[in-house]
């Protein structure tokens, strides 16, 4: 901000200006959203029906951390057949089969 002192008056001088409402995050967001439904990624015809009873969940965390021990705490209670594989993030891409 500068003072023009002859007539009194400020001057501001703007160095960025992005805008109202939307920001460069939301941007970026929604042309990666337009570009993958440009691709057909979001075809409903890509899409698969989640199982009814799902026979295997990854879960990928902290080993120390209390919300594994949530997750397979519920998981236990309410699907006593699940099988759930839990392992530290470095080990994680064998869980899928997945290297």
């Amino acid at each position: 901000m500068t003072l023009y002192e002859p007539r009194g008056e400020f001057q501001l001088q703007i160095e960025h200006l992005e805008p109202a409402g939307q920001g460069a995050l939301q941007r970026a967001f929604d042309e990666l959203k337009t570009r993958l439904a440009l691709e057909g990624l979001f075809d409903s015809g890509r899409k698969r029906a989640l199982p009814v009873f799902p026979q295997r969940i990854a879960i990928v965390s902290s080993a120390s951390g209390a919300a594994i021990r949530d997750i397979v705490s519920v998981l236990a209670r309410r699907f006593p057949l699940l099988e759930a594989d839990h392992r530290i993030d470095a080990d994680a891409s064998g869980i899928c089969g997945r290297t």
